[in-house]
């Protein structure tokens, strides 16, 4: 049996050759393009976890370092844009030197970084980001709230610490127009890796109380354009846009505009300006009171001067009205006052003579006056006869007669 034995190497052997191999091939820096996975400061020394990704899988990783010295050039180059574009996440087109060491692995040692390619990345992200949020019908979605005529109760979103949030408190808690402000601070990271984080669950304990509060508002002071890249995120601009209270931005940029600027109900340019949108918003709320006060006023006077005018013409005419009345009633009380005493005479005249005719009549009619015109009265055993059927043969009858009595006997 023929048996090929192999060469064996130690492991020191394969990485001695392994940097032979780099060194004679990649003995000049090179350009790379790699995402920072992850990034720490050590002593001003700058240590990067460099990755590539390909649908959200790493697919190549490797280690890179920015000495002290390397990142002070950098860093004048980068200028402010520096920690936007040396965070995590965020994909860079750096020049480094390929370093291997037998023990400590392979590392790319950066040298320069263009920041223009990042930036670019970032735009590209940025207008997808944007064609997404307008296909999902996102962008408006909050600006369509209504925004109350008075913003008093107010849910801030920033950094303790921040100056922008500094700015904004006391210019809306120290006002020429002595408005009074429920202000609360939902604290959050305002730049840097854990922005998204704590930004999204500061809204959702917002929302948890939104009817506490009449709007959100999330500011913080100046920086960088790539400073801002951590507000351009497809889930914090997906949840400011679905927000139930409107949402005032004012994270301190003059030119450059976030996706969350575009999303949110209003977009100003500093804290202050936050502040100012705010305190106007409630001057011109007074002011309209104003104007109504003052409309009501002058309708009010108008109305009572009118009504005065009327009021004053109605009492006019019933006191003549009252006058006409009381005279033509007196005239007329006079008159029926004369003409009862006339009719009372008349009818008392009147009365007298029927009372004298009545009397004449009873004088006529009297048994007196009737036996003197020739009448007599039978009586029977005191009773007046009526009828002869009332008499017998030997009855004692008397007959009364004007000038005396006869007694008779019915034979």
């Amino acid at each position: 049996m023929l048996i090929i034995t192999l060469q064996t190497y130690s492991l020191y052997e394969l990485n001695e050759f392994l940097r032979r191999v780099i060194a004679l091939n990649f003995n000049e820096a090179i350009w790379i393009t790699a995402e920072i996975g992850q990034i720490n400061c050590v002593r001003g020394h700058y240590y990067l976890d460099l990755v590539q990704k390909e649908d959200k899988e790493i697919v190549a990783q490797t280690q890179g370092v920015i000495w002290a010295a390397d990142y002070r050039r950098i860093e004048k180059q980068l200028g402010d844009n520096t920690e936007g574009v040396l965070a995590q996440g965020m994909e860079i087109r750096l020049k480094g030197r390929l370093d291997f060491h037998e023990r400590y692995g392979l590392k790319i040692l950066i040298e320069d970084i263009d920041a223009t390619f990042t930036i670019g990345k970032v735009e590209i992200q940025r207008q997808q980001l944007i064609k997404d949020l307008q296909r999902k019908g996102l962008i408006g979605l909050n600006g369509a709230l209504e925004l109350p005529s008075v913003i008093q109760r107010i849910a801030v979103i920033s950094s303790e610490t921040a100056a922008g949030w500094q700015d904004f408190k006391n210019h809306i808690i120290k006002n020429d127009y002595r408005y009074s402000f429920i202000v609360q601070l939902f604290q959050s990271a305002m730049q840097g890796s854990l922005v998204e984080k704590t930004l999204l669950q500061q809204l959702e304990n917002i929302k948890a109380r939104k009817q506490d509060f009449d709007a959100v508002v999330i500011i913080r002071g100046g920086g960088a354009r790539m400073d801002l890249v951590a507000f351009d995120t497809p889930s914090l601009c997906e949840a400011v846009a679905r927000f139930p209270l409107p949402v005032l931005i004012g994270i301190g940029h003059d030119i450059d505009q976030t996706v969350l600027d575009i999303v949110a109900h209003t977009s100003l340019k500093t804290p202050t300006a936050v502040a100012d949108f705010i305190l106007n918003q409630c001057a011109r709320f007074e002011g309209e009171l104003l104007e109504i006060q003052s409309f009501i006023k002058y309708y009010a006077k108008n109305r009572l001067n009118t009504e005065g005018g009327y009021l004053a013409r109605t009492q006019e005419f019933l006191r003549f009205k009252t006058q006409s009345v009381l005279q033509s009633q007196c005239y007329l009380l006079d008159h029926m006052q004369h003409q009862l005493g006339k009719d009372v005479k008349k009818i008392v005249q009147l009365e007298k003579i029927q009372l004298d005719n009545f009397s004449k009549m009873v004088d006529l009619m009297s048994v007196e006056a009737t036996l003197k015109r020739g009448f007599s009265i039978t009586r029977k055993n005191g009773k007046v006869v009526k009828s002869v059927s009332t008499i017998k043969k030997g009855d004692l009858v008397e007959t009364i007669l004007i000038d005396g009595v006869v007694e008779s006997k019915v034979v």
